[in-house]
C-alpha cells in the first residue's frame, strides 16, 4: 500500500496554507485539454492566527501566552495572508497522464499558466463580516456548448454570482 507523505518539496509552486482550490473541471477544446482548479490564492506573507494580522504561535497554550481573540468580523482562527486574488490555475493532462503510467511522482505535475480573475469579478475583496473569505468556488464545463462556468461568492450583497466563459 502506498503511504501520504508531505514535505515542501512536494508542494505546488507558490502553494500557501491559506490557499482555498474549491473548485475543478477539465477543458477541452478541439484536440486540446487541461485540468483547471479555481480558488482563493493567497499573496504576500502568510500566518496561522487570525485575519487582522495577530499570529497565533502553536506554542502559546503550553507558555501560557496565548494573545487575546480579537473583536468580530476578525475572531476566526486560521491560516491569513497580506493578499487574496481570485485565480484559475491550468495542469497538463500529459503530466497527469505520466502520473497515472507511473513515470513521475504524483507531486511533479506543477500549473503551466495562471489566470488572474480579479479583473472579471464584480467584488474582487474579501469580506469578514458577511463570511466571505473565498472569491470564487465551484466550476463546472460543459463540454458540448465549450462554456466554463464558475461561482464568484457573494458578489452582490449575501447572492453570488456564476461567470460564463466560452472555451475555444
Amino acid at each position: 500500500s502506498d503511504i501520504i507523505t508531505m514535505a515542501e518539496n512536494t508542494s505546488m509552486d507558490g502553494y500557501q496554507e491559506s490557499d482555498h482550490w474549491l473548485g475543478s473541471a477539465w477543458l477541452t477544446a478541439g484536440e486540446r485539454g487541461a485540468l483547471i482548479f479555481t480558488g482563493t490564492k493567497a499573496l504576500g506573507e502568510s500566518w496561522y492566527g487570525f485575519a487582522n494580522g495577530v499570529v497565533w504561535d502553536y506554542e502559546c497554550a503550553e507558555q501560557n501566552n496565548c494573545p487575546d481573540y480579537p473583536e468580530w468580523p476578525y475572531d476566526d482562527r486560521g491560516f491569513w495572508a497580506e493578499e487574496y486574488q481570485a485565480q484559475i490555475i491550468f495542469f497538463s493532462p500529459d503530466q497527469l497522464a505520466a502520473v497515472a503510467r507511473g513515470e513521475i511522482a504524483t507531486f511533479q505535475p506543477q500549473p503551466y499558466a495562471v489566470l488572474n480573475l480579479n479583473p472579471y469579478l464584480l467584488a474582487p475583496e474579501l469580506d469578514f463580516a458577511n463570511y466571505k473569505r473565498d472569491l470564487v468556488a465551484a466550476a463546472a464545463f460543459d463540454r458540448e456548448s465549450g462554456l466554463l462556468y464558475v461561482i464568484e461568492r457573494l458578489a452582490d450583497e449575501y447572492r453570488s454570482v456564476i461567470h460564463v466563459w466560452r472555451v475555444n
